[in-house]
């Protein structure tokens, strides 16, 4: 049998379905009809000598796919992980620090570090996703007094500036307050259904921003503020805040599991 460190054995769990139709909460409301994944099998002795990596990425770019299906249709307008109304330009950093400075610097910050635990780390997001989020705000798709009423002067073009800005900037994560709360966190993460990684993971999971759609825009996480990412899990779960991958996701969780998945991410660098 092939033997493999736990973390990699925690991965590979989070994508086994022993060759049968993907079941379970999300993932049975995320695909579409009649689609069925056929994954690998840790005894096949054609696999046995292959690194997990290489299993991981396999069965992630059938995920991947089904999920991209899923996810692009909600990417018709930028408020659903599009930055298609500012034509795909990339923002100028240089203009977006005066932005930022004058309409965002009271509570992301100058840098997008706030301390604040209940308002969101800017500093690394990713840039398109930040546009996303500001233009919703400006369009009402995300509903919110405060935020509506600042972006509401600003053009597109200064959105995707001050989105390259703060995606320009260095993220400072947190310190996981409750390891062993984090170390449940971590579980779920890697290996929930579906794994939360499958989308928002990058760098550990190379192949999935290979699919492009909303699997690449999806947000990073990784050392945002435990409070800020439980506000919005419960706001998903219950509703607040719409988004039709998350709200089926987070309904999922239990309020116990939510707070391990805010708690694990905080610590990430």
């Amino acid at each position: 049998m092939l033997k493999v460190g736990t973390a990699a054995a925690m991965k590979i769990g989070a994508l086994e379905r022993n060759e049968a139709e993907v079941r379970g909460i999300g993932f049975r409301d995320l695909f579409p009809a009649g689609i069925h994944l056929r994954v690998y099998d840790l005894e096949n002795s054609a696999m046995r000598n292959l690194r997990p990596s290489v299993l991981f990425a396999g069965s992630t770019v059938a995920l991947a796919a089904a999920v991209g299906l899923a996810i692009a249709q909600m990417n018709g307008s930028p408020g659903g992980w599009s930055n298609s109304a500012n034509g795909g330009e990339a923002g100028d950093p240089r203009h977006g620090k005066a932005g930022a400075a004058a309409h965002c610097a009271t509570c992301p910050g100058d840098t997008g570090n706030d301390t604040n635990p209940l308002y969101p780390k800017l500093a690394g997001q990713k840039a398109a996703y930040l546009y996303a989020q500001l233009w919703a705000f400006k369009q009402g798709s995300r509903p919110s007094a405060v935020m509506g009423s600042i972006v509401k002067p600003l053009s597109d073009s200064d959105l995707a500036d001050v989105s390259a800005f703060y995606a320009d900037q260095t993220m400072h994560p947190d310190k996981a307050a409750d390891r062993a709360l984090a170390s449940e966190g971590e579980q779920i993460y890697y290996a929930g259904r579906p794994s939360c990684a499958m989308c928002h993971e990058g760098g550990g999971m190379p192949m999935m921003s290979m699919m492009g759609g909303g699997v690449q825009n999806a947000p990073r996480l990784n050392g945002q503020h435990a409070a800020y990412v439980l506000q919005q899990l419960d706001a998903y779960a219950t509703g607040q805040r719409q988004g039709s991958v998350m709200n089926r996701v987070a309904e999922s969780l239990s309020e116990q599991e939510r707070k391990a998945v805010a708690e694990y991410l905080a610590g990430r660098p």
